[in-house]
């Protein structure tokens, strides 16, 4: 039956009419009932019929807008539009192509319920339509946009590789004529010059005769003037010495043959004065008077310089201790190496008991919290009461005048509370700080004994070190002037002439013990330069200069040490900054060294109390006071004024007196020359020993300038000399980089033979083992069954037959794979050593220049060592083995010595610190209840371990190549030569995928001048932070002073309180806690021998310029732009980040406040 228009009219003027005509609907819960109602009702069914019918009518909408406009007594179509639920809901929407698209299982009664805003929707869909439009065009334009895009990009390339080919035609063309014409003109100049000079033999002969004979001429004249030069100066020397040596025994002669004229003119005169002979005796007296001045101050004269020439002249033992103070430092390594053993076992227990009473503490502290808060909570309610109740005993006592206020009694009361809340934190507060306080003051006391100690070593090891160092026999002096002179490297030499000096230096009151065996890394810091400079020009240091023992600021050491240098006379500055030292300037720290070698050489003859030289000159200096005394009574007596006031002052005794001390004078004189004759003779010897080393090594100070001048640079260690590279023709001597080229190619041949001979084993049986399982799955395959347990492993008589199968290698075979090994070692030192340097400093706790198992596996996943789907593949255990079976018996005793120390350690701090007051004191049930950590307190907690775990090892150089042959042999097992096998690990598995360490490089850039300019500038802060975190080590009786320092756990919260470090999940993940480790082990500087705190203040400490190092590397990785200049990195990140972070902290209360 279909519904007629008349059906619809009816249906929609009962559901108007039920519905009204407002727009939006006050309650939908309501609507809804309403909608409900009315389709039970015949109208509602009748509307739900037309609407289904007209659903499927095309011109659905425009039927219901005529009936809504004809039969609803509405004017016209468009009225239909007006808001209403019914008219927007079946003219507009429901009827609509989008509505039967998406909701054509829905009915009326959904719709209509659903539909409280539909002029809303009405009116907002006309911009939606819009929009959807608006989108389409812009989707079809942005695709024609990327078409055209496209189109353009494809015509650019092949416009250019067009223009490229015409290019190179061009250019091909161009190259090809200039070739075949310089061809063609070279041919016809060759063709010239030989007929121009056609060369015979005899011409050959004579050319070539001729150029020797001038060669020859030519250095023996070089020869000769050298040799002339040496002995004109040593003959000018020696006529110099005789002249004045027979000048002064002419005078002597003089003076002895006046003397005796004197005393019988005296004597004639004595008679004459007795005889009243007065102007005849005057004149004699006079005449005496003005001799005797005379030849007096000749003689004095002549003794002067030759005092002055002795004290410059070089001691010729001295000379020769330069040579032999490397065996003197090889004679005392052991007792050194034992010295600094000691040192680190107390330094460990120290450091065990500090950490102790720390951990301690933050327990006592803890609970004492803990129980502050609750004595305060019971103090605070119980004084609240008492509190309350004096103030309403105030009321009463008042009879009247003041009236109870509820809110006075209450702020009573929380006053009361409050007072007494704080009394019992103030207690628990005041607590903490007295024992901070006498932790502090045990410290302080500590250093300043320590202080006295340093003065009174300070002279004692001066004076035992002069007692213990005896001189060398004349063969031993030969022996080192033929050494310096004629066999010794230059460098070497000037590397002894340090080591000379700095044997017989002090710093911080003890012993220096650092040696330089380099031109570089030894010299960086200014220590041993700083050192050096006590020794030799110590007479120029002034007060001004500070105490450069006590000093942490490399800059500071370098720049003062540099401007002492500069106060010498002649100065030893030359062109040498404190860029070139902090940088590694191998060759300008070479030449600083050598013109203060030159110049300042401080190898004069001793000047110690009991010195004879400096006996004779206090001899002279008295001599030449009484000297003047007699000299003034002796001028008396030319004037007769004089003579008579002299006279009348002085009786007989007194003048003879007078003139026995004149005579005493010329008599004391007399010896003083005869006793400087030995001496004159060993500052010959002085002479002859030093200038021909001093003449050498002036030559190579030029040679060394003419490096820098041509701007050559050293070849790297472990690098041959290339001058294509712009190399220089020499190396400086590197005794370290000789040591650790050692450890990194010396394998021990038992080792490797032990290694050989199981690798033949192990080969056979993994080949046999993968056999084995191969036949066993296909025999189970075949015979349809499953395989039994272990049924495809070896058995042990299999086992068994395959090592009696191995022939062990032959001594000559193992010869040649060791020489082999280590030879490929050799070629590949560059590479392997700065790869174990760079994992060795990975931050999962260990040190910083060993390798543990943790970074072991990271340098395998790197390098790609397991995986694969070859059966023969390395297996991960296979992998962790070559790291256990580098360990040696030598090694294991050692790590159980270490392990024993280390728990006597212990008990001695507990028994020290006696009972834990924390474990005295009560606590509660809930105290052990975990509590969340916050945000703040999860950023501060470690990721990792600063220490190893009980148990794991680290291995050093040696081992590790041991490790890699190890890999290689068991990962190779195909390859039949087993040398072969480590060369392909290294060439094709470790060198290109492993990381390197470029410490150097990174260095070099700290050490230019806009940098350390940002240092200088941000000192004060970056003093105060240091200061803040580094700790004062408790000084150890006996040993040398250990700068303040930061310790791994004290440099990581430095970095988290300086907002340094980042978190996954950050914005800005750009310095991870691992990152941060690696830069703390990275900036170590290697100390001399394990347990030494001399270089570093320790392997596991950072000192002040490690500290510095590390805030560069840090601004590396917090800005890593390559294009923005280190300086700029650095300012800015202690300017934004580090400075601003450290406000809460070492800078709080740095910055005043705006009035």
């Amino acid at each position: 039956m279909r519904t007629t228009n008349s059906d619809i009219s009816a249906a929609l003027s009962v559901f108007v009419k039920k519905m009204g005509n407002q727009s939006v609907d006050k309650d939908q819960r309501e609507v809804r009932k309403s909608v409900d109602d009315f389709l039970q009702t015949s109208g509602g069914s009748a509307l739900q019929e037309a609407s289904s019918t007209l659903t499927t009518d095309q011109n659905a909408h425009e039927i219901i807008c005529k009936i809504m406009s004809e039969d609803l007594s509405l004017d016209t179509a468009a009225d239909a539009y007006e808001p209403s639920r019914v008219s927007t809901a079946l003219s507009c929407e429901f009827l609509n192509q989008d509505f039967k698209a998406d909701n054509g299982d829905k009915d009326l009664r959904s719709f209509l319920q659903g539909m409280p805003f539909f002029e809303l929707a009405r009116s907002l869909r006309v911009h939606v339509t819009r929009l959807e439009e608006e989108r389409k065009e812009l989707e079809a334009e942005e695709a024609q946009l990327v078409v055209r895009r496209q189109v353009r990009k494809r015509v650019v390339r092949r416009l250019i590789t067009e223009r490229q080919k015409q290019l190179l035609q061009v250019f091909f063309g161009q190259w090809s004529s200039t070739v075949s014409a310089i061809k063609e003109k070279r041919q016809e100049l060759m063709k010239w010059f030989r007929k121009l000079t056609e060369i015979k033999v005899s011409d050959v002969f004579k050319a070539w005769h001729s150029w020797m004979i001038k060669e020859q001429l030519e250095k023996a004249k070089r020869d000769k003037s050298e040799y002339e030069w040496q002995m004109g100066s040593l003959s000018e020397e020696l006529a110099d010495a005789k002249a004045k040596e027979t000048k002064l025994e002419q005078e002597l002669d003089f003076c002895t043959t006046e003397k005796a004229r004197l005393e019988k003119e005296l004597a004639d005169t004595l008679a004459a004065i007795h005889a009243q002979k007065v102007p005849e005796t005057m004149e004699v007296i006079t005449a005496m008077g003005q001799a005797l001045q005379y030849i007096g101050t000749t003689a004095m004269a002549n003794i002067e310089p030759i005092l002055t020439e002795l004290e410059d002249a070089p001691d010729y033992q001295k000379v020769a201790k330069i040579f032999w103070s490397q065996k003197e430092e090889d004679d005392n390594r052991e007792a050194d190496t034992k010295k600094i053993q000691e040192e680190a076992k107390s330094r460990e227990e120290r450091e065990i008991k500090r950490k102790k009473r720390e951990a301690r503490e933050v327990k006592l502290q803890a609970k004492e919290a803990k129980l502050s808060e609750k004595e305060a909570a019971a103090a605070a309610e119980e004084a609240k009461g008492e509190g309350e109740e004096d103030y309403k005993a105030e009321i009463e006592a008042s009879d009247g005048e003041l009236k109870f206020k509820r809110e006075e009694m209450d702020a009573a009361g929380f006053n009361a509370a409050k007072k007494a809340s704080d009394a019992v934190k103030k207690y628990y507060v005041d607590k903490q700080k007295a024992r901070a306080k006498a932790i502090a003051d045990d410290l302080a006391e500590k250093i300043r004994l320590y202080k006295i100690e340093q003065a009174e070593s300070e002279i004692s090891w001066h004076k035992k070190r002069i007692a213990n160092d005896p001189d060398h026999t004349e063969e031993e002096v030969a022996e080192a002037m033929n050494k310096l002179v004629k066999e010794l490297p230059e460098d070497v030499v000037l590397q002894l002439w340090v080591k000379y000096h700095l044997r017989r230096s002090t710093r911080g009151g003890f012993g220096y013990r650092r040696k330089v065996y380099n031109y570089k890394d030894d010299l960086r810091d200014g220590v041993s330069y700083g050192v050096m400079m006590k020794r030799v020009g110590k007479d120029i240091i002034v007060p001004e200069d500070g105490n450069m023992d006590e000093e942490i600021d490399p800059q500071v050491r370098i720049d003062t040490m540099m401007e002492q240098s500069g106060r010498l006379d002649p100065p030893a500055t030359g062109f040498t900054t404190r860029g070139h030292i902090l940088g590694n300037d191998t060759f300008l720290n070479g030449a600083f060294l050598c013109r203060m070698f030159l110049t300042h050489p401080g190898i004069s003859m001793e000047k110690s109390e009991d010195n004879e030289l400096v006996k004779l000159k206090a001899f002279y200096e008295d001599i030449k006071k009484r000297w003047e005394t007699g000299k003034a009574f002796v001028a008396k007596f030319s004037n007769w004024d004089t003579w008579v006031t002299l006279r009348d002052a002085n009786n007989d005794e007194a003048l003879t007196r007078i003139m026995t001390d004149i005579e005493q004078v010329a008599i004391d004189l007399a010896k003083l020359r005869e006793d400087l004759k030995p001496l004159q003779e060993l500052a010959n010897k002085g002479h002859k020993a030093w200038w021909p080393l001093h003449n050498r090594m002036q030559q190579w100070s030029w040679k060394l300038f003419g490096v820098k001048v041509k701007q050559e640079e050293e070849a790297p260690p472990g690098v041959d000399i290339n001058p294509e590279k712009n190399h220089a023709p020499f190396k400086m001597k590197d005794r370290r980089f000789e040591e650790k080229f050692v450890k990194f190619t010396t394998l021990d041949k038992s080792r490797i033979k032990d290694l050989a001979d199981y690798t033949s084993f192990f080969d056979l049986y993994k080949e046999a083992d993968v056999q084995k399982k191969i036949r066993v799955a296909e025999l189970c395959k075949e015979e349809k069954r499953p395989m039994e347990e272990d049924e495809d492993v070896l058995t042990l008589d299999e086992i068994q037959e395959l090592k009696e199968s191995v022939n062990p290698i032959n001594e000559e075979d193992l010869e040649d794979m060791h020489e082999r090994l280590e030879t490929l070692f050799r070629k590949h030192y560059f590479d392997t050593s700065r790869i174990f340097k760079y994992y060795a400093a990975g931050g999962e706790g260990g040190g910083a220049f060993d390798l543990s198992m943790t970074e072991w596996w990271q340098l395998a996943n790197d390098c790609q060592y397991p995986g694969g789907k070859d059966p023969n593949k390395i297996e991960k255990t296979d992998i962790e083995r070559c790291f256990h079976e580098t360990e040696t018996p030598e090694e294991i005793e050692k790590a159980e010595k270490k392990a024993a120390q280390k728990l006597a350690a212990q008990n001695k701090a507990e028994n020290e610190l006696g009972e834990d007051e924390a474990d005295q004191m009560e606590s509660d049930d809930d105290e052990d209840e975990k509590k969340e950590k916050t945000e703040e307190e999860e950023y501060y907690e470690d990721e990792f371990d600063w220490d190893l775990a009980d148990g794991e090892r680290e291995i050093t150089e040696s081992p590790w190549i041991e490790g890699l042959v190890r890999v290689a042999y068991y990962k190779f097992r195909k390859m039949p030569d087993k040398v072969d096998r480590l060369e392909k690990l290294i060439e094709e598995f470790l060198i290109p995928n492993a990381c390197k360490s470029n410490t150097d490089t990174f260095r070099g850039e700290l050490s230019l001048d806009e940098v350390q300019a940002i240092y200088k500038k941000r000192k004060p802060q970056i003093m105060k932070i240091f200061r803040f975190y580094a700790r004062v080590h408790e000084p150890i009786p006996g040993a040398p002073p250990q700068e303040p320092s930061m310790d791994g756990p004290a440099y990581m919260k430095f970095c988290k309180d300086s907002r340094l470090v980042t978190r996954k999940g950050d914005l800005r993940h750009d310095f991870p806690e691992l990152e941060c480790r690696k830069v703390f082990n990275d900036t170590q500087m290697e100390e001399e021998e394990e347990g030494s705190i001399d270089a570093g203040g320790g392997a596991d400490e950072m000192i002040y310029m490690e500290y510095l190092e590390a805030l560069g590397a840090i601004a590396s990785y917090k800005f890593p732009n390559p294009y923005i200049p280190l300086q700029v990195k650095l300012d800015d990140m202690l300017t934004q980040i580090m400075f601003v972070g450290q406000e809460k902290f070492a800078l709080k209360g740095g910055k005043k406040k705006k009035k």
